[in-house]
């Protein structure tokens, strides 16, 4: 036998640990580039979301709430900035209370305004309205909160 016994076992146990070793890289190696790729991508997506959002801009020029059955809040809403606005978010308030939500699909191009109607179920004291883009591109949905517009509601006449 050319190695002994002792020898044979710390050869064996040196490319254990080299082998190892190289495992280990390997896998923190590939976690580290995908973190890294993740990490751009989330980055180049809030950069994009903030300048989209730039040019997005809603204006409530009036709301007023129809209370005869069926309720409904009739809204005259406005691009007010560059990019056409693909649906909307209404928030519905009643005594400061959150009641709830729906979405508006409705397009409105730069600086046009549009007569929009929605259903409610309770009184309606405020609203707010935030605007959504869709990103056909990269097939996402930029809503823009920060770009929301308020407006308290009174009753239709």
């Amino acid at each position: 036998m050319i190695f002994s016994s002792k020898k044979g076992d710390a050869w064996i146990s040196w490319v254990l640990l080299v082998a190892f070793s190289v495992i280990l890289a390997a896998i923190t190696s590939t976690w580290l580039q995908n973190y890294a790729k993740d990490s751009a991508s989330r980055a180049d997506d809030q950069v994009q979301r903030s300048d989209t959002c730039e040019l997005l801009g809603v204006s409530i020029d009036f709301v007023c709430q129809r209370t005869t059955s069926p309720k409904s809040l009739n809204m005259n809403l406005t691009n007010r900035k560059d990019l056409k606005i693909d649906h909307f978010v209404i928030r519905v308030y009643n005594n400061s209370e959150f009641q709830s939500s729906a979405t508006l699909n409705t397009i409105i191009k730069p600086q046009i305004t549009k007569n929009v109607t929605v259903n409610t179920t309770t009184d309606v004291d405020y609203v707010e309205v935030v605007p959504v883009r869709i990103d056909n591109v990269k097939n996402k949905t930029i809503m823009c909160a920060e770009q929301l517009a308020k407006a308290t509601v009174i009753a239709c006449s």
